[in-house]
């Protein structure tokens, strides 16, 4: 490119911001104040007669309880899930025990794993446990 052309190219840029049209930017209103702003009264009367610090403390004892809740309901998921598993491995134990051992369907040390584990003290315990403290 060469000086006249440059020459000519910035006159039409100068020439297309000449015609281009302004417009206004629109004026923001200036903040009026906490006098204006009935949420911010409510809340500094709250403050004020000690309404807040209550009302604090009661979402946070539902939060509490809420999670709670929550834990209490995916321990008794686990332990359904748990009891669910243990009545299907006894279940086939006993479906295993009363065919004839030539149609089995579990291997010896397969049905000796499992009655282990049915009867295990450790299990029977928790199991027994947590069914009392719940029960009762």
């Amino acid at each position: 490119m060469n000086e006249d052309e440059a020459k000519a190219r910035l006159q039409q840029l100068r020439d297309a911001l000449a015609r281009r049209e302004e417009k206004p930017v629109p004026r923001v209103q200036a903040y009026s104040g906490v006098d204006s702003d009935d949420a911010a009264r409510k809340e500094a009367s709250a403050l004020a007669s000690g309404d807040l610090e209550a009302e604090a403390a009661k979402k946070e004892h539902s939060r509490t309880e809420r999670f709670r809740d929550h834990v209490a309901i995916a321990i008794l998921i686990v332990f359904w899930a748990g009891f669910l598993s243990l009545s299907v491995l006894a279940v086939l134990w006993f479906i295993n025990f009363i065919i004839p051992p030539e149609k089995a369907i579990l291997t010896s040390s397969q049905s000796e794993r499992i009655i282990s584990f049915l009867t295990g003290g450790g299990l029977t315990s928790f199991v027994a446990n947590y069914a009392k403290k719940r029960l009762t």
